[in-house]
């Protein structure tokens, strides 16, 4: 049974303008978040649109278990993920991982779940866990959208290993973006 994590593509995603417009600031987000992915022995990762998101999903799930995974989250745990895939091939129908702002970081589905997001990769998750067989929620985490979420992430990567979110800390590093998104 094969596992696999689809990152939908940040350009899907909700973005403050002002605080994240920098292209440069997603790109990195994308790359962590597929290094961390990278990390799951025996897991296929891929980036899909939100467009992709229903027929990757089907696709799929014909041959295992699947998670949809925000890309805004490269500072994310990879215990989550771990942990996502262990409820689903424990016979969980659905994990999901709430966002602290709302919303959801994380989806994952087991082979057959029925009442997949269709048109917006996150919308109708609450109505999906309501109706699901059996339900897992993992702890909440916080998506990159606002210059304040960026400030966190600065403080939150200075104790963490330098392997964690390292494309987005080297950009936040360079030519003073750290300073100006924590205000130095």
């Amino acid at each position: 049974m094969e596992q696999t994590l689809l990152i939908l593509d940040g350009d899907a995603a909700v973005w403050e303008p002002d605080a994240l417009g920098d292209r440069r600031l997603r790109a990195c987000f994308l790359h962590d978040t597929l290094d961390l992915a990278g990390r799951l022995p025996g897991v296929e990762a891929r980036v899909v649109t939100a467009s992709d998101v229903p027929a990757a999903l089907s696709t799929a799930l014909a041959r295992g278990p699947a998670i949809l995974l925000a890309s805004d989250v490269p500072h994310l745990p990879i215990w989550r993920l771990r942990d996502a895939f262990t409820h689903l091939l424990a016979g969980v129908e659905l994990v999901a991982g709430p966002a602290e702002q709302g919303g959801w970081y994380l989806a994952g589905f087991a082979v057959g779940q029925r009442g997949l997001p269709a048109i917006e990769p996150f919308a109708g998750l609450d109505a999906a866990l309501a109706q699901a067989g059996s339900s897992a929620l993992l702890p909440a985490w916080y998506r990159l959208a606002t210059a304040g979420d960026l400030r966190r992430l600065a403080a939150d990567l200075r104790p963490m290993p330098p392997g964690v979110a390292a494309k987005t800390r080297a950009l936040l590093d360079a030519d003073g973006l750290q300073a100006r998104v924590v205000g130095a």
